[in-house]
């Protein structure tokens, strides 16, 4: 399973996102609720001493909300709040996406903004890190 997958399938468990028509990856469904997930193009690398590499990755989150009202938008807000909270609340419980490296921590990075809108819904994204480490192969 890619990383980015194991992100997702980690962020379904989310009881925030119940109400979600689609969660999918690299692509914002045009449901009017929607996730999208997508790996950013960069990321940290350290090498340690061992050979193995302590690696950053950035994931940032796009969600489609409805937004056509001042109380929607609002709602919007608290919504996405609760989100990080709940990603924040994940990092210290240690309960992290299953991926294929040991990971370390997982943290919002950016907070939530609105990054489009549209006549009746908004684009909001979220930006997460995901820290692990990658062992040698033997």
């Amino acid at each position: 399973m890619s990383r980015t997958n194991g992100v997702k399938d980690w962020l379904s468990a989310c009881p925030f996102l119940d109400d979600l028509e689609a969660i999918d990856i690299n692509q914002l469904s045009p449901a009017l609720k929607a996730l999208g997930v997508y790996k950013q193009p960069t990321k940290t690398v350290t090498e340690l001493i061992d050979g193995s590499v302590i690696v950053k990755e950035i994931y940032y989150l796009l969600f489609r909300q409805p937004a056509q009202l001042a109380q929607e938008r609002i709602s919007n807000e608290e919504y996405m709040e609760k989100i990080e909270g709940w990603v924040d609340d994940q990092n210290w419980a240690e309960s992290f996406p299953q991926i294929d490296a040991r990971v370390y921590e997982v943290e919002a990075v950016n907070t939530f903004y609105m990054s489009g809108r549209g006549e009746d819904n908004a684009t909001y994204q979220l930006s997460i890190a995901i820290t692990y480490e990658r062992k040698p192969k033997s």
